[in-house]
């Protein structure tokens, strides 16, 4: 199909883009650049959902740079996309909806954008709709999502520090420190956690000794995972809490905690 065609033949060009990019002047750039801009537009006009996605992503990706008109573009050829079948485009899709960018913030039409990237086998789209129902305070239909989401995913420790957030908290179910604890120190062995999350968690079981919830109350253990918390001086929460307990936690010296 000639749309497919345009579409290898546009990902070729990127490809030069790239390799060459260090070595061409700025001219060279920007034709190569508008090179591969005509042969997507063209590839999206013959209806290849690929070409559409990428010349949606493309279209965002200046209006960000230049403050362009561009989103409304990137808009009708996600939109194009979609309809075509292309699960991510759907999943950016909803994007739009839950910012009122280009269109009027509609949750009935992100949710339900969501769920056909989601039937489209678009695994990430379960934990965007468990963090779509948490937003409404809809917390068990929330878990069931994040449940699912993990059994296509088991090893991603955010998602899985996510889910603790519901047990620690009492969010749709009772509080449960134990299964809060265990669903966190899961989440630590996943190679898929990002820092802010492994800060969390130390925050998170740092007060747990702090107040004697679970484990043996122990102001020396709180400090030391507190510490590990904020290794970069950039943790809020810690930040806070140091200035409700400071006086507490001033002259306690920290013990090691080890998991």
């Amino acid at each position: 199909m000639k749309g497919q065609k345009l579409f290898e033949k546009a990902k070729l060009i990127l490809e030069s883009l790239h390799e060459k990019n260090i070595n061409m002047s700025r001219h060279e750039v920007d034709e190569l650049t508008n090179a591969y801009k005509k042969t997507l537009r063209k590839s999206a006009y013959y209806g290849n959902n690929e070409a559409q996605y990428e010349l949606a992503q493309f279209l965002e990706t200046t209006s960000n740079i230049l403050e362009t008109n561009y989103n409304k573009k990137s808009f009708y050829w996600y939109q194009k996309s979609c309809n075509n079948g292309n699960a991510d485009a759907c999943l950016l899709l909803s994007d739009y909806y839950v910012n009122g960018k280009v269109v009027s913030k509609n949750k009935t039409k992100e949710l339900s954008l969501m769920l056909k990237a989601y039937n489209l086998n678009c695994n990430i789209a379960a934990f965007n709709i468990a963090i779509f129902y948490k937003r409404y305070k809809e917390y068990n239909k929330s878990i069931e999502w994040l449940k699912k989401y993990l059994e296509l995913a088991p090893s991603d420790g955010d998602a899985i520090f996510e889910l603790s957030t519901f047990y620690y908290e009492g969010l749709g179910t009772k509080k449960h420190f134990k299964k809060s604890y265990e669903l966190m120190l899961d989440a630590m062995k996943s190679n898929y956690i990002t820092q802010y999350c492994k800060e969390e968690i130390f925050f998170r079981i740092a007060k747990m000794y702090f107040y004697g919830i679970f484990f043996e109350k122990s102001l020396e253990k709180a400090k030391y995972l507190l510490e590990k918390a904020n290794t970069n001086n950039d943790h809020e929460n810690v930040y806070e809490f140091y200035k409700t307990h400071n006086a507490l936690l001033k002259n306690i010296k920290k013990e090691k905690v080890t998991f």
